[in-house]
């Protein structure tokens, strides 16, 4: 799919498909999407965003998307709840960090 699909499809305005390039850029350099070359009917060619193995995991319709079960885990309690349990387990009751603690009292101000 070329950028102008893309944004086409997506209906993004016309002040925001910069963005869309620099992310789909970044995505493509992280692996999530390639980057390929394609002819189009008049012979010109243009650059495309391919799927990988990791984004066929999100596409909706396939046999191995993987969307509802990510969102059915961020959804569970138990998942949910472990994360509201996180700044307990970050501060104590001085409220210091556990690197802090471990440095001692005020060692940034040295």
């Amino acid at each position: 799919m070329t950028l102008h699909e893309l944004v086409s499809t997506l209906k993004v305005p016309l002040a925001k498909v910069s963005g869309v390039h620099r992310l789909m850029r970044y995505l493509a350099h992280i692996g999530f999407f390639d980057i390929v070359r394609i002819i189009q009917e008049n012979q010109e060619q243009k650059e495309a965003y391919a799927l990988t193995y990791v984004s066929k995991l999100l596409v909706r319709d396939s046999d191995h998307c993987l969307a509802p079960i990510m969102v059915d885990l961020i959804l569970d309690p138990t998942i949910s709840s472990s994360y509201q349990q996180l700044g307990k387990w970050v501060h104590d009751e001085g409220n210091q960090t556990p690197f802090a603690m471990a440095l001692g009292t005020g060692w940034w101000l040295g």
